[in-house]
């Protein structure tokens, strides 16, 4: 039982958002994915920093586009 049921009501009550949210469940599976993910993008982020870019965000599309202009034309690009 939920520690919303215990100090509010025992019994579910329709329309309750503590009693609606004490049934949501999140896999363990889907947590470290998006963890692993934004790891790689904030590796990638610091990565691109130590070569002198900065990418727009710390998101990969971003840290990959500054690379790729940076490649281009061939010196550190500030994309922000």
């Amino acid at each position: 039982m939920s520690i919303h049921r215990i100090r509010k009501h025992p019994d579910y009550v329709e329309g309750c958002f503590g009693c609606k949210a004490s049934t949501v469940v999140v896999a363990d599976g889907q947590i470290r994915a998006v963890a692993h993910k934004n790891e790689r993008e904030l590796n990638a982020y610091s990565d691109a920093r130590k070569q002198g870019l900065q990418p727009r965000s710390t998101k990969m599309a971003d840290t990959s586009r500054a690379i790729r202009v940076a490649d281009r034309v061939g010196q550190p690009v500030r994309m922000g």
